[in-house]
This record gives structure tokens, C-alpha cells and sequence, in this order.
């Protein structure tokens, strides 16, 4: 039967080579020309990739001539160092070819779907060789958009844009297997090659931009900056609304890249805050911020957005109120004003596990294989614990105090062996820090039960900074300090199944009360104060309001109270000391018993002709 398939081309087809033709088409993906890519097939709606096991030569000029080239020039294995990474779907595996088929499906192979590679990894790419009306794309962030160059008797040159429309760019976009054009733009870095096309126009239905009208072949002389770009449809391409960060020396850092219209763009920092920044953050899947505007380098496509006004209770940062459209930004709003944010980790490494509302105290907990552990306390000597507040963002160490109903249970603990300075801003980077498993069933059991030997105890930090009390004096007054902090800190709160976390800005007030008279009894009684901090986003906070308790001092510049109605043990006063005066006793009546025990026993072991010999 005979079947139109491009206007002027009449091809012959089988039935069966139509039934090939309509349940699977081949294209090649990610190159920067169309005559090269990873292999790629559409089969049952979806496209896959093709896996570089036993793909040689005999496949590789399949899959060209199938496409319209004369031959191939290479096959790549592992396509994804050229070509980027393939898609999740692999249709094909274990490919082999005569060299012969007309087409890469009429090869054997192990089934539709059946193969044991690694999608991002093993796809296979090919370079056909190029023929007159090969074009590609250069300049642009993506494959599928740059300036247009073809090819013409092996010499490449560019389009110009005149008259060039969203017509002409359809025919483009097509020859690289993508369904359409989206849009006509500039980009950063211009073509270097001369202009070999003008006046192209084109009916929209040409196989290839040759077959378009023109003024002729190297008739053109446009600049540089008047040739023609197009963003092509990538029907793989995200969502709209789809963040990334790109740039940035760990993978929660970078440029703030939004993607709309099937292409990315950049973030304006015009009207930019920490609100919008953690709305962001959120959206990537971090728990919270620590940079809300950081330079990481000029993107290379378009400015996107700009004077976003976030509320901070919203899941993704395109649900944020804006005064401008998508792609309508000021004129100011160049790349030199791209956002760059830095996130924090989605999971904090230490935690204080509390039912108190008071987030300053509680269990302290280290999270280790995505499991929560208690941590043992005794190795910890002062500056690694105020390390820990530090990291915690709190201000310092205060103590240890009571836990009537903090869960602590009877599983493993871990322990560390760091030696802080009091200096450092996390406890990963003290020296020796590793952490070693604490366990009843393995050794050392003594230091097993010495961290279970007391009632659970709270580990305390201070939410102000030490202050050194005034002497006594006759007037009673009352200070109220306000401290702000930007750090973040996670606890647990007594509803089941619910986290409360501070994030971005946290406003921390501790109410203290000077007496009248030395030795006159504070105020115990907590002060309560409306919040003004909104929720953030889809975390539930079981607090609306902060509490302002009363803090006592002494004349030796040790707080020994901190917000909440707990008993604090002063650790400020032994700052040397490893683990309290308990813990030592403990410690040494521990080895004495074992050392009783390990006598008597080998006494008993002794021979009795030795102890005839004694007598």
C-alpha cells in the first residue's frame, strides 16, 4: 500500500512496518544538533530510553538511517557525560541488529520493559552523519532552545530573524523531534558562525527549514544579535512552577531557577525577603533557611519573576501574591540580580525531644540513618555541650535538669568522642567527633548502664545571652530583653504525631525580674505574650502564642532557671568537668565492683596444689 507520509515524499510501507511506524517512533534527545542524542522510542503513550548493553555499530546505523541519515559516525555508551541523564523509563535492553531493519523496534531485544540498567546511566546515545538541513541549537541553557545554525555542504551558518515566527520555529523544533515551539527569544552567549539564511518563511508543514522559502543559501548578512532563537516544547520537561538550584557547592544552595512555558528562568531579588525565600526552601523539600539572597553567578536565560510578596503559608512559591506577570519584570531586573538562597538540611542532626512547650530543653537526640537516637551525656564535657546549643540556636549551655515524662525508653544510644573548642558552629566540626553505638548488647556494657543508671535528665540551653546581675538595689524593676535569632531548632511537640519547628526568624523573650531586696522570692508566675510570627507553610505548630517565664540570677553570673518551670543543674560553674559529680562516683564504684568481682573469680579458678605450695 502507498501512503503519504511528507508532502512530495511517497514511501512504501508494509502493513507491518505501518504497524511498527504507528506504535513506536524514534527520536535522539539532548543533543545539540539533530543528527545526534541519546536513542530514544515511544511505545504504549510514554518515551524511554534504550540501554547501551550489546548496542554496536549495526544498531547505531539502524537507528541513523531509520532518521534520515546516511550513516552513523559513533555510538555512545553511557550517553548521559554527553547527553545528560536518560529518562526513569527503559523500553529497550540487549538491542541486536543485522544492520538490515528499517527500523530499531524490527531488532530482537528482550522484551518492552524488560531490563536490568540504570535508567540515568546506561542509556545509549549515536552521532549520525549530518546531511544538508541538519540543524542545532547552540547558546541556549537547554538542548531544547538556542540560536538555529544548518547545515549545508558541511559548513555551518545561521538564520537570521527576519520574518521568522512561530511558524518557522514549529519546522525547527520538529527536526528535533519535539512537537512544537513555545516561543522566539535571546540568548547570553551569540553564534560566532556567519549568516547563511534571511527571509525565511515557511507553511508550517516542510519536514525540514531548507524546504521553507528563503532569499537563498549564504545570501544572508544579518548580526549576530539579529539571529534567530527558539525555545522548543519539551513534552519530559517538569511542571510548571518547578524549582531548582543551580550553581551551588551543595545541592541545598544555588541560583533559584522557576520553570513556566517549558523553559527555566531566574528570580529577580527586587522585593525579595526571607519569607519568599523560605517558601521556596520549603518547596525543594528543605525544613528551613539560612541565606535568603546569595549571589551564585548570572543565569542564562530569562528573568521569570520578580516582586513576589509571600505570606509564608504557602506550598510553593508560584501560589505567592506578585505584582507582575510571568516574564514581565522591570527593567533593572537583570541577571545580575538573580536570586541565589541557601536552604537548611530537611532533616536537623540533633533535636531536644520534649513534651514541655519550651523548646530550649528536652532529650537530646541525634539522627542517624533517618532514625531519631538519644544521646548519651556523660562523654560530653561544657564546650561541646554549648556547642550543641549553638547548633541548636540557642546561645549557650545552661544545664541539666529533670524529665518526668520525656520519652528516653531502652534502645541503643549513641555517644561521641568530641573535642570542641567552644568555637565551632555545629558538632561535626570538632575534633575526634564520631558517632559510636551505646548498646546492652555489645561492649562496653559499664557505659551502657551508667547512661541508664539516672532517671532521664533534660538537656538545657539558654535563650539569652549570660548577663551579670546588678547589686541589690532598693527600687524593684522589671526588664523585658527581646533577642533574635536566625538559626533553627526542631522539637517534638505533645500532640501525636506532629512536629513544631522554629524557622527563619524566631523571636525568643525571656522576662526577668530584679527583687527588691536580696533574697526576696521572684515571680514564677509565666507572662504570656501574643506571637506575631505567621505559621510556616504546611508544618503545624501547636503553639500560637510565646511564653515568657521568669528568669533568676545570681551574684556569681550563673542563670540557673531558663523559660519553663524546670530545675536546672548550673553547669556554667564546672565548665572542665566531663560529666557531673554523680556520674563519677558512679563511674569508679562501678570499677571497683568489677575489680572485687574479677578477683574473687580467678581465686576461685586457683588450683588447690597451689594452695597447698602456700602452706
Amino acid at each position: 500500500m502507498m501512503l503519504k507520509i511528507v508532502p512530495g515524499i511517497l514511501i512504501f510501507l508494509s502493513v507491518a512496518n505501518l504497524a511498527y511506524l504507528v506504535s513506536s517512533l524514534v527520536r535522539l534527545s539532548g543533543g545539540s544538533a539533530n543528527n545526534e542524542g541519546r536513542v530514544e522510542v515511544f511505545h504504549d503513550t510514554e518515551w524511554g530510553s534504550v540501554c547501551d548493553d550489546r548496542f554496536g555499530n549495526d544498531e547505531a546505523a539502524v537507528v541513523c538511517r531509520e532518521l534520515g541519515f546516511p550513516g552513523f559516525r559513533r555510538h555512545i555508551q553511557g550517553s548521559n557525560r554527553v547527553f545528560g541523564r536518560g529518562l526513569q523509563r527503559i523500553w529497550l535492553n540487549n538491542v541486536r541488529c543485522k544492520g538490515t531493519e528499517a527500523s530499531i523496534v524490527n531488532c530482537t531485544h528482550d522484551g518492552w520493559g524488560n531490563h536490568d540498567c540504570v535508567p540515568e546511566d546506561e542509556a545509549v546515545g549515536v552521532e549520525c552523519e549530518p546531511v544538508d538541513g541538519t540543524v542545532r541549537l547552540t547558546g541556549g541553557a537547554g538542548y531544547h532552545m538556542g540560536y538555529v545554525e544548518v547545515l549545508r555542504n558541511s559548513t555551518w551558518g545561521r538564520v537570521c530573524d527576519t520574518s521568522f515566527t512561530i511558524t518557522e520555529a514549529n519546522i525547527v523544533c520538529r527536526q528535533f523531534g519535539f512537537p512544537n515551539a513555545s516561543s522566539l527569544r535571546s540568548f547570553s552567549t551569540l553564534p560566532s558562525t556567519p549568516p547563511v539564511l534571511d527571509h525565511v518563511k515557511c507553511t508550517g508543514n516542510e519536514e525540514n527549514i531548507l524546504r521553507c522559502r528563503h532569499d537563498g543559501w549564504g545570501v544572508a548578512a544579518c548580526q549576530p544579535t539579529q539571529t534567530a532563537g527558539i525555545v522548543c516544547i519539551d513534552p519530559t520537561g517538569p511542571p510548571e512552577g518547578t524549582l531548582r538550584l543551580v550553581n551551588g557547592a551543595k545541592s541545598r544552595e544555588g541560583r533559584l531557577e522557576i520553570y513556566y512555558n517549558h523553559h527555566w528562568g531566574t528570580i529577580c531579588n527586587k522585593g525579595w525577603d526571607a519569607v519568599d525565600a523560605l517558601v521556596a526552601c520549603r518547596q525543594l523539600g528543605y525544613s528551613g533557611l539560612e541565606v535568603h539572597n546569595r549571589n551564585f553567578g548570572a543565569g542564562d536565560d530569562l528573568v521569570l519573576l520578580s516582586q513576589i510578596q509571600c505570606n509564608g503559608n504557602e506550598d510553593s512559591l508560584s501560589r505567592c501574591p506578585r505584582t507582575s506577570n510571568w516574564g514581565t519584570v522591570p527593567a533593572e531586573c537583570t541577571h545580575d540580580r538573580d536570586v541565589g538562597i541557601v536552604c537548611e538540611a530537611s532533616v536537623p542532626a540533633l533535636r531536644l525531644n520534649s513534651s514541655s512547650p519550651a523548646n530550649n530543653s528536652g532529650i537530646l537526640q541525634v539522627n542517624l540513618n533517618k532514625t531519631w537516637w538519644s544521646v548519651c551525656l556523660l562523654a560530653l564535657n561544657g564546650e561541646s555541650r554549648s556547642v550543641i546549643c549553638h547548633e541548636l540556636g540557642f546561645y549557650r549551655y545552661v544545664g541539666e535538669g529533670p524529665s518526668t515524662n520525656a520519652p528516653y525508653g531502652t534502645d541503643d544510644m549513641y555517644s561521641t568522642s568530641a573535642s570542641c573548642t567552644g568555637n565551632e558552629r555545629a558538632l561535626e566540626e570538632c575534633r575526634n567527633h564520631r558517632w559510636s553505638v551505646v548498646t546492652k548488647a555489645a561492649p562496653p556494657p559499664l557505659l551502657f548502664s551508667l547512661c541508664y543508671s539516672s532517671s532521664p535528665v533534660q538537656f538545657v540551653c539558654g535563650m539569652t545571652e549570660p548577663t551579670t546581675a546588678s547589686s541589690a538595689t532598693s527600687t524593684k524593676t522589671t526588664t523585658t530583653t527581646t533577642t533574635t535569632t536566625t538559626h533553627h531548632s526542631t522539637i517534638l511537640t505533645n500532640t501525636p504525631g506532629k512536629t513544631s519547628t522554629a524557622r527563619k526568624t524566631t523571636v525568643r523573650t525571656t522576662l526577668v525580674n530584679t527583687p527588691e531586696d536580696v533574697g526576696s522570692t521572684p515571680n514564677t508566675s509565666p507572662t504570656t505574650k501574643p506571637s506575631t510570627i505567621p505559621p510556616s507553610g504546611n508544618t503545624e505548630s501547636t503553639h500560637s502564642e510565646v511564653t515568657l517565664y521568669p528568669t533568676t540570677t545570681t551574684t556569681d553570673d550563673n542563670v540557673i532557671l531558663t523559660s519553663g518551670p524546670t530545675e536546672v543543674q548550673p553547669w556554667d560553674t564546672m565548665p572542665n568537668k566531663s560529666f557531673p559529680d554523680w556520674g563519677i562516683a558512679i563511674l569508679v564504684t562501678a570499677l571497683v565492683l568489677a575489680l572485687i568481682f574479677v578477683v574473687g573469680f580467678l581465686l576461685k579458678r586457683r588450683p588447690a596444689s597451689c594452695f597447698g605450695k602456700l602452706r
